[in-house]
């Protein structure tokens, strides 16, 4: 086999149930110049006799078994290390890609070659019994934009819409909107240039919840070429006994506010801190804050009401709460709600609010994911 276009790169932990879907997708691309690095992490179930028989049959998949777990993140950097291909992307076990994925980013890349290329996702809900009960569709380019083009995808597919970004001011024009449209931190939507990624000597920090985050912020920094593809191919399955960022975490909070100072301190740093920069991160923090006091409510978190009272008032005496929140807008009803509470910064009405959003995701799950898509 030849030197692949694309390298794709999958942590395997414990992924029994779902690895031969996400393999089987990549195995079924109609574009074939690829390699699919299995980066085995010490799973205690049957994942790693899963990925040994695939590296078997197909010259094309590789199995790197670590010595020991040491994290997502860790694997990926192996991964990276050992990738031989044009371009890297990030699979988690648990997802899967659409048939053409791969088809439709080479041709962009072969017109427009790119430091990094960007897609849409599907996120993909599933209930108790495994069944898809919502999904949402995040895309990076919203219809009608001047500057975007249509482009062919080919045979397999209608013509579809691409932003070509070139020059630093234009792509870092664009990334406060991506983040807006929850696109930027994610890993598994992006495709890298391997030769300027390995250049940068950029590695994944052991930083749950933030490792991609962080290496997305870092990558991006000085980069001077983005595509942007309307097309949604990852099927990002969020499962309620999956990863770990779909459990609750007692530092939600801190973990998300320090995601929120590492985008407003990039944003200061390209001298972008604006009213619109302002606007948006304002809009995001206020979702964050309004999770955080929902969370604080379960029993899990073990707050009894004076301590969330010295949390709530710790959150209106942050300097991010006092650069961001008062020129934050929401893009619906309920975050224009959210944002109005929140600059009262009356403890009482916040501490309620929380209660209230608590009893209403408890009680109604699928209600309050319908309503969460309206904004």
């Amino acid at each position: 086999m030849g030197k692949p276009l694309f390298s794709i790169i999958i942590p395997v932990y414990n992924a029994q149930n779902y690895i031969r879907k996400a393999v089987e997708s990549v195995r079924n691309q109609t574009f074939g110049e690829w390699e699919l690095l299995l980066v085995s992490d010490c799973p205690e179930d049957a994942s790693n006799l899963i990925c040994r028989e695939y590296s078997s049959r197909d010259e094309r998949i590789r199995l790197i078994k670590l010595d020991e777990n040491r994290g997502a993140g860790y694997a990926r950097n192996m991964g990276i290390a050992a990738a031989e291909g044009t371009y890297i992307t990030f699979m988690d076990a648990d997802d899967y890609i659409a048939d053409t994925m791969l088809e439709v980013v080479y041709r962009v890349l072969r017109s427009h070659p790119a430091k990094l290329t960007v897609l849409g996702i599907l996120k993909e809900y599933f209930d108790q019994e495994g069944k898809i009960s919502a999904t949402e569709r995040f895309l990076p380019v919203k219809k009608g934009e001047p500057e975007a083009l249509t482009f062919d995808e080919g045979s397999h597919g209608e013509s579809l819409t691409v932003l070509f970004l070139r020059g630093q001011k234009e792509v870092r024009d664009r990334i406060i909107s991506l983040e807006q449209n929850t696109l930027y931190g994610y890993v598994c939507n992006k495709f890298y240039e391997a030769a300027y990624l390995k250049h940068l000597k950029l590695e994944m920090a052991d930083m749950p919840l933030l490792e991609d985050a962080r290496f997305n912020i870092q990558y991006v920094t000085d980069i001077d070429s983005m595509n942007l593809v309307n097309i949604a191919p990852y099927h990002y399955c969020k499962r309620n006994s999956g990863r770990l960022k779909e459990k609750n975490l007692v530092n939600y909070y801190e973990i998300h506010r320090a995601h929120i100072d590492m985008l407003f301190s990039q944003q200061i740093g390209w001298d972008h801190a604006d009213a619109k920069t302002r606007k948006i991160l304002g809009g995001i923090f206020a979702k964050y804050i309004f999770a955080a006091m929902e969370r604080n409510c379960g029993r899990e978190n073990g707050l009894d009401h004076a301590q969330r009272k010295q949390w709530m008032k710790a959150v209106f005496s942050d300097y991010l709460f006092a650069e961001l929140i008062p020129f934050g807008r929401g893009n619906g009803m309920r975050d224009s709600l959210m944002l109005f509470i929140l600059k009262t910064k009356s403890v009482p009405l916040n501490l309620a609010a929380g209660r209230i959003r608590y009893l209403f995701r408890k009680k109604l799950p699928g209600l309050f994911i319908k309503e969460k898509q309206k904004n």
